[in-house]
């Protein structure tokens, strides 16, 4: 587990966008305990652990990693048709702008 998180991990709070961090039990390089430590740091964020599931948990088990993202998606595009959302998986953050969708 990283534990400097100085730096950008410092402006975690400030994501005020629907969050989704989806990770891997059984991932060596970026250690699942990771995702934790951002959860505490964003509020409202959903927390996914895959069991099992390795650094490319999307090959693993995509029917699960799918699943999961299709609930997140189903739920906040709902309430935020004009916002974005914000999905971290592995050290990559994507920012989705949900408008550009619909």
């Amino acid at each position: 587990m990283a534990t400097n998180w100085s730096g950008i991990c410092d402006n975690l709070s400030k994501i005020s966008d629907p969050t989704l961090v989806i990770t891997g039990t059984d991932d060596v390089v970026v250690p699942s305990a990771n995702s934790l430590v951002i959860a505490a740091k964003v509020p409202g964020i959903w927390v996914v652990q895959i069991k099992d599931a390795g650094h490319a948990l999307m090959s693993q088990y995509p029917y699960k990693f799918n699943k999961v993202l299709q609930r997140f998606l189903s739920i906040t595009t709902k309430i935020l048709l004009d916002k974005k959302i914000v999905i971290i998986y592995h050290h990559r953050t994507y920012v989705i702008r949900l408008g550009s969708f619909f």
